[in-house]
């Protein structure tokens, strides 16, 4: 009788375990079934960077649905599953904890900020859990590469360099860089302080404000005293249009530039006439002029859907076809550990007219920075 009761112990197990398989809904890998693949991203959808985040999200999505449209990845859809964190970075770390292990998404795809991005790797490293497109040019993510961890735009350090050989060639070279006191904020101090080696010791100056509590009446007396030619801003979106605000108010006449982290639409227009005439360094080829293939398949992929295309989507969309990528270089039965190799035996990657590299110990993003300057209706001209 015992002998049989195993049997039929042993012939039901087998046959849950061919139900489940045969179902399409057991996971070989987290995240990964015969349908589906499933992304998670958490970063600021509110917060002072949540326009650009709302962009490059939108931008991302674009690509996606079209791969979905298509048939997908090797027959699978992707499904991207997207968090809130207010721009805070211990928010970032829970809800990166929480789409690993609650959600069992199989990557973790463009989060935004630095002190996020590092926030989240410590959630992701343990589990081996590939990290795709921060949006972040801090240097420390191109220069001591985690394995985990593939970076598609150029450092923050580049558009610094690129803002004051241009302030230069103009004969401004009294400087300023307002940036925040964090990693982000540390990464573009380094940035500035090797730009503007060859300047007079006198006449370039950093003025930090809090992260997310920033004293921005203080910080623009302090700028407006200091009397700069320019004035660089390495900051979050309301730190930065707040800041150009005041510095106006206040009748400091200087010339105003922002990094690509305000490269967004929403942060143009939202300027109004104060604008006008400020520079944004871009990390991403024009989102309308057909200079790139890259640029020509945002622009057809905007029309569709209706949809304006900007420069903090171009930045999504062009994430979202090193996320696809991978997912393809990682094969028919997906790892983890596939998706990570596979993007590393690719060496060089054309994503249209921008180029990103990788490979063991190598995680170079773009070094495409070009200048542009905000012009009548929010709108960004060369």
């Amino acid at each position: 009788m015992t002998g049989r009761i195993f049997a039929w112990r042993g012939a039901l197990a087998c046959a849950l375990l061919t139900g489940v398989l045969g179902s399409g809904h057991a996971m070989a890998e987290p995240g990964v079934t015969d349908g589906k693949i499933l992304i998670g991203q958490t970063a600021g959808f509110t917060g002072p960077a949540g326009e650009q985040v709302k962009e490059m999200t939108q931008g991302a999505k674009l690509y996606l649905d079209a791969v979905n449209r298509a048939g997908g990845v090797h027959g699978r859809k992707i499904e991207l599953i997207s968090e809130d964190d207010g721009f805070d970075a211990n928010a970032s770390r829970k809800h990166a904890h929480a789409l690993l292990v609650d959600r069992q998404v199989f990557a973790l795809f463009l989060p935004r900020g630095t002190p996020n991005t590092e926030a989240i790797m410590t959630e992701a490293r343990p589990l081996g859990v590939p990290v795709v497109a921060p949006s972040t040019g801090a240097a420390t993510f191109f220069d001591q590469p985690d394995p985990l961890l593939f970076v598609v735009r150029a450092k923050y350090q580049a558009e610094i360099a690129e803002l004051v050989h241009y302030f230069d060639t103009l004969g401004l070279r009294r400087l300023a860089l307002v940036n925040v006191n964090d990693t982000f904020g540390k990464d573009t101090e380094i940035g500035f302080d090797k730009a503007t080696q060859k300047l007079p010791s006198d006449g370039h100056r950093i003025f930090t404000v809090d992260r997310l509590k920033p004293e921005i009446a203080r910080a623009a007396a302090d700028v407006g005293q200091f009397a700069p030619q320019a004035v660089i801003l390495a900051c979050p979106g309301t730190t930065a249009r707040a800041m150009i605000e005041t510095l106006n108010k206040q009748g400091t006449a200087t010339q105003i530039a922002a990094l690509s982290n305000n490269a967004g639409l929403a942060f143009a227009r939202s300027l109004g006439a104060m604008g006008r005439g400020v520079v944004v360094s871009q990390v991403m080829p024009s989102p309308v002029r057909s200079t790139t293939q890259l640029g020509r398949d945002l622009a057809a992929s905007a029309k569709t859907a209706g949809v304006t295309p900007s420069y903090a989507m171009m930045e999504g969309y062009a994430a979202a076809r090193v996320l696809v990528e991978g997912l393809k270089r990682a094969g028919k039965s997906p790892t983890r550990s596939s998706f990570v190799s596979g993007l590393e035996s690719a060496g060089a990657i054309d994503l249209g007219g921008l180029e990103v590299r990788y490979g063991p110990n190598l995680r170079k993003g773009s070094n495409y920075v070009e200048l542009t300057v905000i012009g009548p209706n929010g709108t960004f001209v060369k």
